[in-house]
């Protein structure tokens, strides 16, 4: 079983950027995504299937190229869609042992979700690869792929991660896409709805305007306070903000310490459901809630150390 439980960023690069490839190792996002879909023109896109089959141990082993310094990324790859009929042309370059995981865009159906994995694992035996351990994360783009998004996040084990995509969902609806994004925020809740009900991560789309820090961090902590576990980003200089969101601050971490030691010593050393911390009621739900943040800031811990 595939388990991921920090995907607070996952930085786009473009599969023909060798500069930003370079750097991506040095950045401090959870996840790499190199792109396949639309940063690549139709033109480029074989260019950028080799390209890609070369960065993948390279992200993933860190610097100095070629050996590595084992300080690399969690390295991902987004394809091409199911219905291009660019994807089989992707997936001998896209499967590699260094790789993470699979991002599956524009993703409507659960069938689709189905038929990318019978591809992917079919390719894994020509190459001789465990496609088993590797993670995948459909993106719901459309209001079809809203609706159906908890049949998708169940379609493979290997789902770990549900995405939503702001620019093609506003494009179907018909609707402007705005600095405070109120028209995304059906499509954003069915999402992170059915993501929990899942069992599966939330990310969140990305904020487009790189000159507008403010509108990041407030389309961050929206999207948090949504249920999503992440974002994506399309420029390295979103990275910090967005990774501060998704961490726990201090002080809850300090409460949330206190509500799990002293519910387990007053509550359930004597078998009561709740009792009063602080003044305020605590009860089994607050403190699993409140258990849950300590374990997610030491996986977070990990992570940074790594």
């Amino acid at each position: 079983m595939i388990v991921m439980v920090v995907m607070r960023s996952a930085l786009f690069i473009p599969g023909t950027n060798v500069r930003a490839v370079n750097k991506a190792t040095t950045l401090r996002a959870d996840v790499i995504v190199l792109d396949l879909e639309d940063s690549i023109p139709l033109s480029e896109k074989e260019t950028a299937r080799i390209f890609i089959s070369d960065f993948i141990p390279r992200v993933k082993e860190g610097h100095p190229w070629p050996k590595g310094d084992g300080r690399g990324n969690d390295v991902w790859v987004r394809t091409n869609g199911v219905n291009t009929g660019l994807l089989e042309g992707d997936m001998p370059h896209v499967l590699h042992k260094k790789l993470n995981g699979l991002m599956i865009p524009k993703v409507e159906h659960a069938a689709e979700v189905k038929k990318f994995v019978k591809l992917m694992d079919v390719q894994g035996r020509k190459q001789d690869i465990n496609t088993k351990k590797v993670a995948l994360m459909p993106t719901v783009e459309t209001a079809l792929g809203a609706l159906h998004a908890y049949e998708i996040c169940k379609a493979d084990p290997r789902v770990v991660a549900i995405g939503f995509g702001a620019v093609d969902f506003t494009k179907d609806m018909g609707v402007t896409l705005t600095r405070d994004g109120k028209e995304l925020y059906m499509g954003r809740a069915l999402t992170a709805l059915s993501a929990r009900a899942a069992g599966v991560m939330a990310i969140d789309t990305v904020f487009i305007d790189l000159a507008d820090p403010e509108g990041l961090r407030q389309s961050a902590y929206d999207a948090k306070q949504m249920g999503f576990k992440g974002k994506y980003l399309v420029h390295p200089n979103q990275i910090e903000a967005v990774n501060e969101v998704f961490t726990p601050a201090a002080a809850d971490l300090e409460w949330a310490k206190r509500v799990v030691e002293t519910f387990e010593k007053e509550a359930l050393s004597r078998g009561l459901a709740a009792i009063s911390v602080g003044n305020k009621m605590v009860d089994i739900p607050v403190y699993e809630q409140n258990k849950a943040l300590l374990a997610l800031a030491k996986e977070i811990e990990v992570k940074e150390k790594t």
